[in-house]
């Protein structure tokens, strides 16, 4: 045997030849699922209420997506979506205790919903890390795109577009038969959207169609900022009032929105 030349033994070719093919199989094995551990941040960035304000039309759809890809991937790390949300949601900033329970609530629903739907194979988590709708794999709705809904529709209330809580996965043709309608669920949403500082008296008037009974609600609120205009176009916006007389909205009260209403001419009182 030639003293420099390094022969290599049958077992130590196996060995390499295994750990080369096992290695690429881990490789091959994870394109749906990433090695990135701190699915937390990952969410945090897509829900971060600033970068939400400067997207454009359904710019936060693509968004909803990937918040799934990132609760689904955490789940097979072994981690609560739950826990990871509630990591993503403060450092995202939410600072409102409702804003932040809606924003909680509507993803852990869409992943529940993607689930159901049979979307989170491997091919739909790898569409849905890149912000692209999964196809529906179970269900009536088979072969379906799943795409993402405004639940107040955005026909109504623009202002709700890019808000995550307002966001929810669906078929495609299930969505697409849904349209602009409100209904109970909608009414109902719209109030703790209000209550949680998502949405404007104004556009609440709009969904719930019931102007008289969000003016008496505003009773009891310490900083109303605007008065309630409905549909039929009689209550004036309450900043008005505040800038004519150079008072606080803060310190307002609900018989100077009614003076003003009433003795200003704005309103005929009825």
């Amino acid at each position: 045997m030639h003293p420099n030349i390094d022969f290599v033994t049958p077992a130590k070719l196996f060995i390499r030849v295994f750990v080369g093919l096992l290695y690429l199989g881990l490789v091959q094995a994870q394109p749906a699922i990433a090695a990135e551990s701190d699915s937390a941040a990952n969410i945090a960035s897509l829900i971060d209420p600033a970068k939400l304000a400067t997207l454009g039309e359904r710019g936060a759809n693509p968004r909803i997506q990937k918040c799934v890809y990132w609760l689904a991937a955490a789940r097979t790390n072994g981690k609560k979506p739950s826990a990871i949300l509630d990591s993503a949601i403060r450092q995202a900033g939410y600072t409102n205790k409702l804003a932040a329970k809606l924003t909680k609530d509507s993803l852990l629903r869409n992943l529940d919903i993607a689930e159901k739907l049979g979307c989170l194979d491997e091919a739909g988590l790898a569409e849905m890390r890149r912000g692209k709708s999964p196809t529906v794999m179970k269900g009536p709705y088979t072969g379906d795109e799943l795409s993402v809904d405004h639940i107040i529709p955005r026909a109504v209330v623009p202002e709700l577009d890019n808000v995550i809580a307002n966001l929810e996965l669906m078929p495609l043709r299930m969505n697409e038969s849904k349209n602009a309608k409100i209904g109970s669920r909608q009414r109902s949403l719209a109030k703790q959207f209000h209550a949680a500082g998502l949405l404007s008296t104004s556009r609440l008037i709009e969904v719930t169609n019931d102007s008289r009974t969000t003016l008496e609600s505003l009773a009891d609120d310490p900083a109303p900022t605007e008065i309630c205009v409905n549909r039929l176009g009689f209550w004036i916006v309450w900043e008005r009032y505040c800038n004519r007389i150079q008072k606080r909205s803060e310190t307002a009260t609900l018989p100077d929105l009614q003076w003003f209403a009433c003795n200003v001419g704005l309103f005929d009182g009825n």
